[in-house]
């Protein structure tokens, strides 16, 4: 009503992502946030027509094109002074796919109270179809900040915090599997036909046999006899040791439903599978032996990593036993991406 107050200017509508359960699913669902230039170069200028954002991470980044849509436009006749007389011809936008998260928001605010302002991550998983319930990283952030662009200021803050709130600590911190593949042993013990009220003895370690090597339970002091019921409560490692060797790689998934109880199990933790009707497998998994390829190259890393260690370790070792620093500076020269570098102290 009071354009004409205001020669020159003009309203225009434009979308604007909101998150209103705030910093409560951030590392889930990601965030969205101005289209960058290097985004710009790979994306479809037709299908971005009159959008200005696109997903970074998380869900909004993983699903971005089911969540685009399609813009719509209008033909519309105006006068000299820019307003609007007819429309011409409309061509209605249709929305993006409606994604249903398996994530529940009464649990994961519950594991967020819990963690508190502790650093940590809590990840909850339906057995019976591998749905991620909870998915919660803390400290976390407020994604809104990130909508219609972050100062430099702030986004410095944030990532300058020793708690790194940015980092996804379920998909990123290096958290050992550890007592979660035990549930699936029991199963297999019972349907190896091993009585359940068969006890081992935990003395706090177990060695295998025609071997000296001992394997350490978390409890150094062990657990004694535990039965089957003992083991889980207790989560003893010595008492799935044994039964492990007793029952072999083969024993481990006699059946159809043990394995696709595993199978689930891994896709979850593997594929982060907190989207309903999602594609069970990634390219990794779809290609032939993707997943034995996938660990063969894990642990060629894990090699790598063992070897440049043992080479530190014996290098520290040639050094003389003692040594004194004493006046001036101290400079070190090292190589990195073919440059040599300088360092003074």
């Amino acid at each position: 009503v009071n354009e004409y107050r205001f020669p020159g200017v003009t309203l225009e509508a434009v979308l604007h992502r909101d998150y209103p359960q705030g910093s409560l699913v951030s590392h889930v669902l990601g965030y969205v946030g101005r289209i960058s230039e290097s985004e710009e170069a790979m994306i479809d200028p037709a299908a971005y027509q009159g959008v200005r954002s696109i997903g970074k991470i998380g869900i909004e980044k993983q699903y971005e094109d089911l969540l685009l849509g399609r813009p719509g436009f209008a033909q519309v006749e105006i006068d000299a002074h820019g307003r609007t007389l007819r429309t011409i011809s409309r061509n209605s936008a249709t929305p993006g796919n409606t994604l249903n998260l398996t994530i529940d928001a009464d649990l994961q605010r519950i594991a967020r109270e819990a963690l508190g302002n502790q650093r940590g991550a809590v990840v909850a998983i339906a057995p019976s179809s591998g749905e991620v319930l909870t998915m919660a990283s803390s400290p976390s952030f407020d994604p809104n900040l990130f909508v219609d662009g972050i100062d430099q200021q702030t986004y410095d803050a944030l990532r300058g915090l020793e708690d790194r709130p940015l980092l996804n600590r379920v998909l990123y911190g290096r958290y050992a599997p550890g007592s979660t593949i035990k549930p699936v042993i029991a199963q297999a013990i019972l349907d190896a036909g091993i009585s359940p009220r068969e006890s081992v003895y935990c003395p706090g370690w177990y060695t295998l046999p025609d071997s000296t090597r001992r394997y350490r339970c978390w409890k150094k002091t062990g657990h004694g006899p535990v039965n089957l019921h003992g083991a889980v409560e207790q989560s003893c490692d010595v008492y799935f040791y044994e039964m492990g060797r007793r029952l072999g790689i083969e024993g481990m998934a006699p059946n159809e439903q043990l394995t696709q109880l595993m199978q689930t199990l891994i896709h979850a933790f593997a594929r982060h599978a907190y989207v309903r009707d999602r594609p069970a497998f990634d390219k990794v998994a779809e290609s032939e032996g993707g997943w034995a390829k996938l660990r063969l190259k894990r642990l060629r890393r894990q090699r790598r990593r063992t070897r440049r260690t043992r080479l530190r370790r014996k290098k520290r070792s040639r050094r003389a036993p003692s040594c004194s620093r004493s006046g001036g500076g101290a400079s070190v020269r090292w190589r990195r991406a073919g440059r040599e570098v300088a360092q003074g102290a």
